[in-house]
């Protein structure tokens, strides 16, 4: 995301002012944004259809970019996804914000040492 909004508002001076949270607060950036999540969403789209995936939970910075970004995959994905009389896959945003890979190796551990499965329902 950082390159395409690069390349459509040049940084003045060599200086980016890119941010994921601040993207859709301009044209260019929720362009970006949902120029990206098409593509996002059309590669998922292709995982659904294949694995039969119900629910896919975006983390990250991923979080950052907002509504605009997210409703993009949902929309590319829901598109590229070659239904079977299945549901539409849940497509959404990890709780766990910047902390998700700290839970989820966490997780691991306790699994992996306990024999206990962690998490949330």
């Amino acid at each position: 995301l950082k390159r395409a909004y690069e390349q459509m508002n040049p940084p003045e001076d060599g200086v980016s002012d890119f941010s994921l949270g601040s993207l859709s607060e301009s044209v260019v950036g929720v362009s970006v944004l949902r120029r990206g999540g098409t593509f996002l969403g059309q590669a998922l789209g292709n995982l659904i259809s294949v694995l039969d995936v119900r629910t896919i939970v975006l983390g990250g910075e991923a979080v950052e970019a907002g509504s605009v970004f997210i409703d993009s995959v949902r929309q590319a994905a829901v598109d590229h996804v070659v239904y079977s009389g299945r549901a539409a896959p849940n497509i959404q945003y990890s709780a766990a914000g910047d902390d998700a890979v700290l839970v989820g190796a966490a997780a691991l551990v306790v699994n992996r040492e306990l024999g206990v499965v962690w998490g949330t329902a």
